[in-house]
């Protein structure tokens, strides 16, 4: 009983990431035409902002195969495994633990039928997760399946 990212989702983990990383070099090419006597100081500064940048796109790369979500009815527990920011997070938690699980689904998500899971959790502290990039019918399907209440 999981839910998985596609590997064709790659290009919606990667592709905000991969922008962004134009922006540095493009940002040194104007300000040094403008600026020619800080031009080394800007090339450092749009270097030290572009590795960052890269490392995030990686960072994004690797999250698209490890994201999803799994529930287990003999344990009693949901895991679920996501990427915020440059840290990877696996969770697992007693289903008698999660206060709320929500499902979002922007506009521009009902054309390509993804969706974020949005799960908050009641333990040592409160906790909200978003698993995004689900496919919305098995996001669906696997929580009503295993008989947990979720908020459209």
């Amino acid at each position: 009983n999981s839910v998985k990212t596609r590997k064709s989702d790659i290009r919606r983990f990667v592709t905000i990431p991969a922008l962004c990383c134009f922006i540095p070099p493009v940002a040194w090419y104007i300000l040094k035409s403008i600026l020619p006597m800080w031009s080394k100081e800007i090339r450092m500064i749009a270097i030290l902002v572009y590795i960052p940048l890269v490392w995030l796109t990686m960072v994004k790369f690797g999250s698209a195969f490890s994201t999803g979500i799994g529930v287990s009815k003999k344990e009693d527990c949901i895991s679920f495994s996501y990427c915020k920011l440059y840290k990877f997070h696996k969770v697992v938690v007693r289903t008698s633990k999660i206060s709320m699980i929500k499902i979002k689904q922007y506009p521009w998500q009902k054309r390509t039928g993804i969706c974020s899971v949005i799960i908050y959790t009641n333990s040592e502290k409160h906790s909200r997760h978003i698993i995004k990039y689900i496919n919305y019918n098995d996001a669906v399907r696997l929580l009503s399946d295993n008989g947990l209440y979720f908020r459209r």
